[in-house]
């Protein structure tokens, strides 16, 4: 009887954020995309004008998509708009 269980034993990380290369949470899939997006950028760029475009391509979409990630990130993974003020709502229906 002394090796009775009386609760389970839970994994402590379960609410923390995945973090993968300093992006958190959403924001990897977010890098992820500006990846993908860059690299079909550079392979239009490359094919329809020159190496040297879909290579500037690249380097100019990465910077800037990477930066705006993590400008977003910076704002939290719960960044939500607050809206100050007061609400008035009116009744929709009325009853009889």
């Amino acid at each position: 009887m002394a090796d009775s269980i009386t609760g389970y034993k839970v994994y402590k990380g379960l609410q923390k954020p995945l973090v993968f290369k300093s992006f958190k949470g959403q924001y990897i899939y977010w890098a992820a995309a500006v990846a993908f997006g860059s690299f079909i950028l550079t392979v239009i760029l490359s094919t329809s004008i020159s190496i040297t475009a879909g290579i500037i391509g690249l380097v100019v979409s990465s910077l800037l998509g990477m930066f705006i990630v993590l400008a977003k990130q910076r704002g939290g993974l719960h960044n939500k708009e607050v809206i100050r003020g007061t609400y008035v709502v009116n009744k929709l229906i009325r009853r009889i």
